[in-house]
Formats: C-alpha cells, structure tokens, sequence
C-alpha cells in the first residue's frame, strides 16, 4: 500500500508541477519592446515618412496582440514624424496620394533579408534580418509591412485606409506600452 500511495503522490506533483507552469507561462504578459532576438519591433525608414515595420510575437501571444503591437510601433514612428494619421501599405510603392504617380521604378539595389516560405508554396522576400535564437516555434504571430506616414489627409485617395493615431495610442496607453521610453 505504501508503493502505491508514493507513486499516487509523484504522479500527482508531476501533473500540479506541469499544471502550475504552463498556468504561469500563460499568464505572461506581452511585452513591448525592441527586437531582442526573439521578439519585438523593428523597423526600416525607406523614405521619408515610409517605413517598413515588423513585429514578432511569442507563441503564447494572440495575432490581434502583435497586430495592437505593431500599430503602436507604427503610430510612434509617425508621432515622431508631425504624423497623426497612416495608412497600411499593400506594397511597397503603391500610389496612394494624389501626388503619386501610378508607376513607379522600383530601385534594383540589393537589400540584406530573406526569403521566408508562406502558405500556398510561395516565398516573399523580407528586407530585415530576424534570427532567431533556440527553437522557436512556427506559431508565434508576427506582423510584418509597410505605412506611409500622413501629414495631410486631404492628398489620400482613399481616406477609408486612413488610420488614426490617437485611437491606437489609447489602446498602447490601456495595455501600460506608454510609460515605456521607445525612442523612435
């Protein structure tokens, strides 16, 4: 009875010892922060008021997470430019204002990144080296593009893609990102 009542007890501290860790694990909070190697933001000023913005999440972070995240990331850089507004590029030199012209050379200079696999078999080149140290699994979310920055919202040609960016700092100010010093 006595060898029963042990291997009753080691079984159960074994599953309190995992219970209790993947509870802690869960309840980690997302931080804000710059690129450690693992997670966080980076960024590329391609032009003026153009950058190219990613955020890389853990794999305990949901996507709507690093997409608020990202957002805050975007709204500071613009912030920091006289920017209140943006607008999410679908590529790099889409026309988007009135100035732009509906075509555009793209520059044939080589950029440091890679190639990164995604669904349907393709590949999409990333301008950003992102190593990654140790295993990380394939579910953490990232978010990754470009935003213009926008001055002047009457030059937009479609202000339905106009994004405000006292509304994302609201949400970065709820979640506790805005007593962080993030230098632009």
């Amino acid at each position: 009875m006595n060898r029963i009542a042990t291997f009753y007890y080691a079984l159960l501290s074994v599953f309190g010892l995992l219970f209790f860790s993947s509870a802690v694990y869960a309840l980690d909070p997302m931080e804000y922060k710059p690129f450690d190697g693992y997670e966080g933001y980076q960024e590329i000023l391609v032009k003026p008021y153009v950058y190219y913005v990613a955020y890389h999440g853990k794999e305990i972070y949901s996507a709507a997470d690093v997409d608020d995240a990202w957002a805050t990331r975007v709204a500071q850089l613009c912030l920091a430019n006289g920017a209140n507004k943006y607008i999410n590029l679908q590529y790099l030199f889409e026309p988007v204002l009135n100035s732009d012209p509906p075509v555009v050379s793209v520059n044939q200079e080589v950029l440091s990144g890679r190639y990164v696999k995604v669904a349907g078999g393709g590949f999409i080149f990333i301008p950003m080296n992102t190593p990654r140290s140790g295993n990380v699994s394939i579910e953490a979310p990232s978010k990754l593009g470009h935003v213009l920055c926008v001055t002047d919202a009457s030059k937009v040609l479609n202000p339905a893609r106009i994004v405000n960016v006292g509304k994302v700092m609201e949400v970065a100010k709820s979640r506790g990102w805005l007593n962080i010093q993030n230098k632009p």
